[in-house]
Formats: structure tokens, C-alpha cells, sequence
């Protein structure tokens, strides 16, 4: 929650891959209504090893060795290492949002959320979208309904 009046703050996180197409639509649209002050970019670092298949073979091009970014993890410590979370705090925010979802419907979801985590007094919550297979959108888990002696949901890991 802000003051009244206060205009919230986003921050994109890209990588080498994806900054300029980020800066250039930004600027061909007027940051969407925003205030260039309003948005933080922060960039993830290039240091983990690009993987061909689920037998974690590495892709090499040209002799060497193609790295990726991090992924989604590295939005935490580019907002601590940045000075952006104090900042906001500073600025009297108290939740914040980790959008990291390609499906763009799922910010229907996120209002609920955050009021379910501001009614029950939770310090963190996660929310996931169901996807279909071959979507490009992510997932980290699904419930799965197992019927082996007791009935019981249990969540399984996609990743």
C-alpha cells in the first residue's frame, strides 16, 4: 500500500538479450502512461552454462560456450543490490508484486492475491497459473489428485 497520491513504481528486469527491444518499445509508447521516474530497469547477469536437453548437454557455437542469464531468480538480488527495495520503503510502499509470468491474463489474479496475503498477515505468497502443454508460458507446479491408499493432493514439481 502507498499514500494517496503517490505513483507506484515498476521495475522490468531484462537481459542482454531482451534491453534494447525493452527500452526501444518503452520509448515508442511513452512508457505506456508512466513516468520515466516511475520505472527501474535492472539487468540479469550472463553466467550460467545454455543446456540443449534434459541430459543437461551444454550448447557450444563457434568453440565457445553460450551462456545465459540466471532467469527469474536473479530479480531478488538486482533489487537488493541496486538500493531499489529501500527505496521503496523509503517511499512508504509496503507490498510488492514479482510479476515473472509470461501469460499476461494472470494479472487478473494478482489484486486477489495481495489482498489474501495482506488478510492473513503473510510476509510472502506464490501464485501459479495453469498452462496448457507446449504453451510458452512457465509453470513450476501442478496438483496432482493420487488416489494410492489415502486420497490426497499433491503438489509436484514441473521444473
Amino acid at each position: 500500500m502507498t499514500k494517496r497520491g503517490v505513483h507506484l513504481p515498476l521495475c522490468i528486469m531484462v537481459s542482454e538479450d531482451t534491453k534494447h527491444e525493452t527500452f526501444r518499445l518503452l520509448r515508442e509508447n511513452q512508457c505506456f502512461g508512466l513516468s520515466r521516474s516511475q520505472i527501474y530497469i535492472v539487468q540479469q547477469g550472463m553466467g550460467v552454462p545454455a543446456l540443449s536437453d534434459s541430459n543437461a548437454k551444454l550448447v557450444v557455437k563457434d568453440k565457445r560456450l553460450v551462456m545465459k542469464p540466471h532467469g527469474h531468480g536473479d530479480i531478488h538480488s538486482l533489487l537488493y543490490t541496486h538500493g531499489i527495495t529501500k527505496l521503496w520503503e523509503k517511499q512508504g510502499i509496503k507490498y510488492m508484486v514479482l510479476f515473472q509470468d509470461t501469460n499476461g491474463l494472470a494479472f487478473h489474479s494478482l489484486p486477489l492475491m495481495l489482498g489474501v496475503s495482506e488478510t492473513n498477515g503473510f510476509i510472502m505468497n506464490s501464485l501459479a497459473i495453469p498452462r496448457k502443454a507446449k504453451q510458452a508460458i512457465g509453470g513450476i507446479a501442478k496438483l496432482v489428485h493420487e488416489t494410492t491408499g489415502a486420497e490426497k493432493y499433491v503438489l509436484r514439481r514441473l521444473v
